[in-house]
């Protein structure tokens, strides 16, 4: 995390410019250069992340317990909320203790 920050505070200021002369040649203001900037890089982030979380870690771990019978790993059940039919919803034994 040090290192990502301590990339960024020295990365980021050196961008700042090419990202302004950027939006000026497409016809934008200078200021909204580093914005379009950083919209691209959270994008490229969300990205990435869509990407590594394919396929879902839990729904893999759980055909592979199945295809070679070892239990899938337990989960622990939530104290406040609870599977229904409906969905997700709050035990009655929360909202009798407030």
């Amino acid at each position: 995390m040090l290192g990502a920050t301590t990339l960024g505070i020295v990365i980021g200021p050196n961008l700042a410019d090419p990202a302004q002369r950027a939006a000026v040649s497409t016809g934008l203001a200078a200021d909204t250069g580093p914005y379009l900037l950083c919209a691209a890089t959270f994008g490229l982030a969300a990205l990435s992340v869509l990407a590594g979380l394919r396929p879902d870690p839990l729904r893999l771990a759980g055909r592979l317990s199945a295809a070679t019978d070892v239990p899938a790993p337990a989960t622990r059940p939530s104290r406040y909320w609870t599977p229904h039919a409906r969905g997700w919803r709050w035990p009655r034994s929360v909202w009798r203790s407030w």
